[in-house]
This record gives structure tokens, C-alpha cells and sequence, in this order.
């Protein structure tokens, strides 16, 4: 597989792992699809994809947390850890999926 493969499979392994209704869903998977289009992204070094894995992450759980019904919100202690949990899940995926390549 490629990067780009690689990067949508961790991506989309990601987000099957959040409680997200099925239009934000929609939403994300479309954002990933673009942003792995980008001509930028075949060009980054590993260094700037995990900040984007990082960034992309904290970011959607955020998204999730908030979209949530009040009773089944995360607190601030487990979002902080799952947030955490996720970031380092996917860049350990996504390191083996391209050590795979090499």
C-alpha cells in the first residue's frame, strides 16, 4: 500500500473507534479523502504527518465530545486520555503499515 493507502486505512481505523453521528462521519471521512489529495501530503516528513495525526485527532475527539448527549459526554481527565490513547494508536499503525512498505 501507499502513504496515502496507509494514512486512510489509520485514518479510518480512527474513526470507527468514535461515537460519531453518521453526518459528521460523512464529514471526516470526506476532510481525510481531501487532505490525503493534497499534493502537500505526499511530500511531508514523518515528522509533519504524526503533528497531523496528532492534530487531526485531538481535534475530532473534541468534535465528538461536544456533539455527544450531555449524559454521555466524556470528562475532561478521560477525554485528555483517550485523545492520548488514539494519537499514539494511530501513529503506531501507521509506522508499521509503512514499515511494511520498506
Amino acid at each position: 500500500m501507499s502513504r496515502k493507502d496507509n494514512f486512510l486505512t489509520v485514518a479510518n481505523s480512527f474513526l470507527g473507534k468514535i461515537p460519531l453521528p453518521k453526518e459528521q462521519l460523512d464529514k471526516e471521512k470526506k476532510f481525510i479523502n481531501t487532505a490525503a489529495d493534497n499534493a502537500g501530503f505526499q511530500t511531508e516528513t514523518d515528522a509533519q504527518l504524526a503533528s497531523r495525526f496528532k492534530h487531526y485527532v485531538t481535534t475530532v475527539m473534541a468534535t465528538a465530545n461536544r456533539l455527544m448527549d450531555d449524559s454521555d459526554k466524556w470528562d475532561a481527565v478521560t477525554l485528555r486520555e483517550l485523545t492520548t490513547q488514539y494519537q499514539n494508536e494511530a501513529l503506531q499503525q501507521f509506522a508499521t503499515l509503512q514499515s511494511k512498505e520498506a
